[in-house]
């Protein structure tokens, strides 16, 4: 893509898919919760319902694991240097070139 636009074409390429992703889902794909199982109370509602998330076990193990993720990929990039340099003996030109 970078060989037919400037980078700031990617960005403005990424908006425009997503509008178009978001008008499409938006048109295309019906609500799936009965009627009488959905929040109402609009924001405020939205809040309440989702305030405790220990109330609410089938939540609760998708968000410890996002959670976790984060921390879990910043400790790696914080310690690969540790270990390619000092642990593995690898030169920096090593290092660039193993782990593009």
């Amino acid at each position: 893509m970078l060989a037919v636009t400037p980078w700031r074409g990617v960005f403005v390429t990424l908006a425009l898919v997503g509008a178009r992703l978001a008008v499409g889902l938006a048109r295309g794909v019906p609500e799936s919760l009965p009627a009488g199982r959905r929040i109402t109370g609009g924001a405020d509602g939205a809040m309440r319902a989702t305030a405790n998330p220990p109330a609410q076990p089938r939540v609760l193990v998708p968000v410890l694991t996002i959670g976790c993720r984060g921390p879990a990929v910043f400790a790696f990039v914080a310690g690969a240097t540790f270990v390619l340099h000092d642990l593995l003996q690898l030169s920096p030109t090593m290092t660039a070139s193993s782990t593009a």
